[in-house]
């Protein structure tokens, strides 16, 4: 059996997730462009792996880029650090169908790119506010 989890005072806890929000925030603006970037980078990966439908992933791979630097633009433009956390499953989600899409329509994509895939999917507890989204994420 489990132990019991300790629980927090809740004005701490509010505390806390204030504090994960702000972060996202700024993380959001900081690191869209990175983040598109990198998806936009391992079309040369698909390319060396399959020449034939490599093309296919790369436009599945702008269209995730796309929607990754709009996130961006919103979070920046908007001067809402309120709207973070769902900025954050946007871009995550964006991220991890440009990713698996991509891989879907090379030939044994899964295969030679899983540890990319699995890159990207490890990186959903980042964007968690609190231990409670973990599990969610």
């Amino acid at each position: 059996m489990l132990p019991a989890v300790e629980k927090f005072p809740p004005e701490q806890e509010a505390a806390f997730r204030a504090s994960r929000v702000a972060a996202l925030a700024v993380i959001n603006v900081g690191t869209y462009w990175l983040v598109a970037l990198l998806v936009l980078l391992f079309s040369f990966w698909d390319w060396y792996v399959d020449p034939v439908n490599w093309a296919k992933a790369l436009v599945i791979r702008v269209i995730g880029a796309v929607i990754i630097v709009a996130t961006g633009l919103v979070q920046r433009s908007s001067n809402r650090p309120d709207w973070a956390p769902t900025i954050a499953r946007i871009r995550y989600t964006a991220t991890v169908i440009a990713v698996a899409g991509a891989l879907a329509v090379l030939k044994d994509g899964f295969v030679v790119g899983l540890a990319g895939l699995m890159a990207v999917l490890f990186a959903g507890p980042y964007i968690a506010l609190d231990r409670r989204e973990i599990f969610v994420l």
